[in-house]
């Protein structure tokens, strides 16, 4: 008798010879592999290759023991059902398709459905066509504006535009062109072999090709920069000042070979009979207008502005700097109280001062979860001793509608006693009783013995990573603490791929 096993968890499902193969296992929802001969039942039938987006399977609970309401059902056994082919395969390795997985939900059926591997980057790379995704509750298709993360609410459609829109346009290009999906799933962190890529490389501290202020010079050298892509770069920037000798030098080159063409287009006029040597002196004309002008550029030109695109911040030990349009701003690190991340329908972040002063922080820049990750960092290495000092004195924290103390927890004017709180946890909440998906998404939980007694959207939160910090040395030892980290709005603090 014919059989498939899982390759995960063992189990091995018997057919019958005319019967058709499921395409998952009914027990963890992985693939099925067909078994080998003398392993199980006799006569192992192989087994046809799932589509690139059909492996997502229907698993546990996202939200765990906060679940406000039917979200995710383990459904014992599937009914075997037709599977498109792939368009393309992409071979990840079965190791790291493990680790990758996320969470959506349907908005016909509001379901969700756990997608990984292949199928995961493929809908995170904004760069390669995908009209729809499949969902294992209703065993149909649907496009992707249709489909909402778990853990941000956004929806799938806009979330690739939003990505392919915070990449500069040479890098798009780049990305587009020469990069496979593995490198293209920009949040994925993967390099061209499916593998977890290496850090970025540090940028060059050196900031003289930027004309830095003098009281940007007078902090000395900066300990780490973050600047953007592509054209934005010095090296592109030396090739657009004309006082620059790689202009110098590129110009020249251009305009000796218009001078040529147009040499070439005199002597071809001296050999031409006469209907053509009108088009010949005009050419010849223009391309040694083309060649005087390019030599001369370097010297009609005096002043010159880089690219308005460029956006440098440098981190020094006591200040961070940021420059835009060769406007440079810069903020110590005692002066800044609170850090805004960006989110869904909110494109960048911010760091504000006690005076009301305000940096941006954009995404465009060679690494955006570096940067974010390493403003948060910073700031709450000097930010948390002074919130402990608070609360051993009595006060009461703020992070916007939330407060921590010493005696409890405060959330849009209720309070809470710590003798009351039975968990405290940042994870992602499902559907509601009414199966309505819009205030899905990762959040502040606080339980009682008697249920959930307050849930605030995290994501919004000011200094989300000192919160959590604050929580761990404040709350009792008795109380557990989980923290769901999502990759670009709130990363891990090491490099991970697991989602």
């Amino acid at each position: 008798m014919p059989s498939v096993q899982c390759h995960l968890c063992g189990l091995v499902v018997n057919l019958e010879r005319s019967e058709r193969p499921p395409p998952w296992c009914p027990k963890c929802g992985a693939d099925f592999k067909a078994v080998p001969a003398g392993a199980g039942s006799a006569g192992g039938a192989p087994m046809a290759p799932p589509g690139a987006l059909a492996t997502a399977a229907l698993r546990s609970e996202p939200a765990g023991q906060f679940n406000r309401g039917e979200s995710v059902s383990r459904s014992p056994e599937r009914s075997p059902m037709p599977v498109p082919p792939a368009p393309e395969r992409l071979l990840l390795p079965e190791t790291l398709e493990q680790k990758l997985s996320r969470v959506y939900y349907h908005k016909r059926c509001r379901k969700a459905t756990v997608i990984s591997g292949d199928d995961l980057v493929r809908l995170e790379t904004p760069f390669r066509g995908c009209d729809g995704t499949f969902c294992c509750a209703c065993k149909d298709f649907d496009t992707l504006d249709q489909i909402v993360w778990a853990d941000t609410g956004e929806n799938v459609q806009e979330y690739r535009d939003r990505l392919a829109l915070s990449v500069p346009a040479l890098r798009k290009m780049w990305l587009t062109g020469f990069c496979n999906a593995y490198v293209g799933a920009l949040n994925l962190h993967l390099d061209s072999r499916g593998q977890p890529a290496a850090p970025p490389r540090p940028q060059p501290v050196d900031l003289s090709a930027h004309r830095p202020p003098p009281e940007v010079v007078a902090l000395g050298e900066p300990e780490c920069v973050f600047k953007t892509w592509g054209l934005s770069s010095p090296f592109f920037n030396s090739m657009q000042d004309p006082h620059s000798a790689f202009n110098r030098a590129g110009r020249g080159l251009v305009g000796l070979l218009c001078i040529a063409m147009a040499a070439l287009f005199f002597y071809g006029v001296t050999q031409s009979q006469q209907p053509g040597r009108t088009v010949g002196v005009i050419l010849g004309i223009i391309f040694a207008g083309m060649g005087l002008w390019l030599a001369a550029w370097p010297f009609l030109k005096r002043q010159y502005k880089p690219t308005e695109s460029v956006l440098v911040y440098a981190f020094y030990r006591d200040a961070l700097v940021f420059a835009q349009n060769n406007v440079w701003m810069m903020l110590r690190w005692d002066e800044i109280c609170e850090f805004h991340g960006h989110r869904p329908g909110v494109p960048q972040g911010s760091l504000r001062t006690q005076d009301g002063r305000e940096m941006p922080l954009y995404r465009p820049v060679t690494d955006p979860d570096g940067l974010f990750r390493e403003v948060e960092r910073r700031l709450s290495t000097r930010l948390l001793p002074r919130a402990q000092q608070a609360v051993e004195a009595g006060q009461t924290v703020a992070f916007g509608p939330v407060g921590v103390s010493k005696a409890g927890l405060t959330c849009n004017a209720k309070s809470i006693a710590w003798e009351q709180v039975d968990r405290v946890g940042v994870e992602v909440l499902g559907p509601g009783p009414t199966g309505g998906l819009h205030g899905i998404g990762l959040h502040l939980l606080i339980g009682t013995q008697g249920g959930l007694w307050a849930a605030e959207p995290f994501l919004p939160l000011p200094n989300r990573d000192l919160l959590v910090q604050l929580l761990e040395r404040v709350k009792p030892s008795r109380v557990p603490l989980a923290i769901t980290r999502v990759p670009e709005f709130f990363p891990p603090n090491e490099s991970q791929v697991a989602i």
